[in-house]
C-alpha cells in the first residue's frame, strides 16, 4: 500500500525489548476526493529501519510504502486486535524545508492537534 502526505510528528527510537525497536511518526495525508478534514496517519519503522527517519523532518512532503501488520491477543477475557502500519520505504517529495532551529523544542508527547497548521 502507499500513502502521500506531510510529516507532522517524528518520535524517538523506542527499544521495546533487547531484540525489537521501533520509531513512530505521523503524516497528514494528501486530500482525496471530497474529504474536507485532515487525515492523520500514524506509521512505524521497525528494527534497523528506524534510522530511515533521520533524513526527514516535520513539514516535509513524503511518499510512503507500507504494509498492514496485525495480531490478536486476549486480555481480561477480551480479544484484542492491534494493528500497525509498518513502513517498507519512504521517499522525499518536493522541496526540502529548512530544519527548525536548535532552540526550537517540539514535545513528542503533544497531541497531534498541535501540528494541524502543517498541511500538504
Amino acid at each position: 500500500m502507499e500513502v502521500t502526505g506531510t510529516i507532522c510528528y517524528i518520535g524517538a527510537v523506542h527499544n521495546v525489548t533487547d531484540k525489537f525497536r521501533k520509531r513512530e511518526f505521523a503524516i497528514i495525508e494528501e486530500p482525496k476526493g471530497r474529504r474536507s478534514w485532515d487525515n492523520y496517519i500514524r506509521l512505524q519503522c521497525e528494527q534497523r529501519d528506524v534510522f530511515l527517519l533521520n533524513d526527514f523532518q516535520v513539514g516535509q512532503k513524503v511518499r510512503i510504502e507500507f504494509e498492514i501488520k496485525g495480531t490478536m491477543y486476549e486480555k481480561d477475557g477480551h480479544k484484542l486486535f492491534p494493528t500497525n502500519l509498518k513502513v517498507l520505504s519512504i521517499e522525499a517529495l518536493g522541496v526540502l524545508l529548512p530544519r527548525p532551529s536548535a532552540t526550537e523544542e517540539i514535545d513528542p508527547f503533544d497531541d497531534l492537534a498541535h501540528y494541524s497548521d502543517i498541511r500538504p
